[in-house]
């Protein structure tokens, strides 16, 4: 009897050895999240051909126009928000970028800045993704796209580019453009 327990323990330790034995480092590693992966999304040809000037601090740097929108989109709107809002914000920045420009701006030394006081907001594609965190890949490859799809987009009238101002809320309704500043706007 002691016999037959001796070789029952034996034979349970083997049916649990055997497989632990048996298993790779490889096998046993736990499995990973899979990642969706975003392609890369390059600038429009329109914008792409713009070079601007802009002004960030005390030192100004050369960019596309469509480098430009990626970090004002990224600063001036939240990348969670739709596609479609996303496209209409981008086509807002690149009218009012449009319109600083053909009407001088304010700098001597630049034709925009990155200060949303002066002119619009704006954040770097590392500091964003510094911001966003797991979700830098997804809302980069949205913002870039918004940009994308409406390469040259812009709004108009009687041929140039509008004031395109823009804010982030209202109280359920907007003012006329001469009761706020000291020209009528038609369009405002």
């Amino acid at each position: 009897m002691r016999q037959n327990l001796i070789v029952s323990v034996i034979l349970i330790g083997l049916l649990f050895a055997v497989p632990l034995l048996l298993l790779t480092p490889e096998t046993h590693k736990e499995p990973q999240e899979e990642r969706e992966v975003f392609p890369q999304v390059e600038v429009g040809e329109l914008d792409a051909v713009t070079t601007l000037r802009v002004k960030q601090g005390d030192s100004v740097t050369e960019m596309s126009l469509g480098e430009y929108l990626q970090g004002v989109v990224r600063a001036e709107m939240p990348a969670s928000f739709e596609m479609e809002a996303l496209k209409a914000q981008t086509v807002a920045a690149r009218t009012y970028t449009l319109y600083k420009i053909q009407t001088g701006g304010n700098h001597a030394d630049a034709d925009i800045c990155t200060d949303s006081t002066c002119c619009q907001a704006w954040i770097s594609r590392e500091a964003a993704a510094e911001n966003w965190g797991q979700s830098a890949e997804e809302n980069e490859y949205k913002i870039d796209t918004a940009v994308a799809e409406t390469d040259g987009m812009t709004m108009l009238y009687d041929g140039a580019p509008i004031l395109a101002v823009f804010h982030s809320s209202s109280p359920g309704r907007t003012r006329n453009s001469e009761d706020v500043w000291r020209s009528a706007l038609p369009y405002l």
